[in-house]
């Protein structure tokens, strides 16, 4: 888990972003990132006025980050498309509720984050803000055959990871399009990629 959020957080707290030209339609993942785009110049879409059409792939943490920091690098500058397979987000930072009881949850993917002192500092309003609203609080309880590393702090979430995963969502102010499961990408002899799910054809 502290993998992912770092990689995540490190993404979120860049100062500039740079994306090909207009013509461009990303496809990002947990895992793997295609591009495709007509030329090779990059610009910085936060100084053009073209707009970039976006699919997200994915209702994870990377996915959800990826989408916050699009939001609010780019603005009206981009038109972001969300898609997952699962019925609700948070992939690997997955919750799950007893349906007899909602107050009853359990986290299937990761369940706590580790936050080293360098990761903090350099991401604290991140980590702040998280905490200030209630999302994580410090884990007091002991992880079993942990290996020590000097001032790491371990957090939980207050409501489930998932609830974090759906606060980037939230600040992205994208919806997630959910029970989209994609089974093929293909680029058009246009030049257009059409992506493909069980039920339905796209063109971006």
């Amino acid at each position: 888990m502290a993998v992912f959020l770092t990689l995540s957080l490190k993404l979120l707290a860049k100062k500039s972003l740079k994306m090909p030209n207009s013509k461009c339609r990303l496809f990002l993942g947990t895992g793997n990132t295609a591009i495709k785009h007509k030329q090779e110049k990059s610009v910085n879409m936060s100084m053009s006025n073209k707009i970039a059409k976006v699919l997200v792939i994915g209702g994870g943490i990377t996915s959800a980050v990826s989408t916050s920091i699009l939001s609010e690098k780019l603005g009206n500058n981009v038109q972001i498309t969300v898609w997952d397979k699962a019925r609700g987000a948070g992939g690997r930072m997955s919750t799950s509720r007893s349906p007899g009881n909602p107050d009853c949850t359990a986290d299937l993917g990761a369940q706590y984050i580790s936050a080293k002192p360098e990761y903090f500092k350099r991401h604290e309003g991140i980590y702040q803000d998280l905490l200030s609203n209630k999302l994580i609080r410090k884990f007091d309880g002991v992880v079993a055959n942990e290996h020590h590393s000097e001032g790491v702090i371990h957090y939980v979430a207050t409501e489930g990871t998932a609830s974090i995963v759906k606060h980037f969502f939230n600040k992205s102010g994208v919806n997630v399009n959910f029970g989209h499961h994609i089974n093929h990408i293909s680029i058009t002899s246009d030049d257009k990629i059409q992506v493909s799910t069980q039920v339905s054809l796209n063109t971006f």
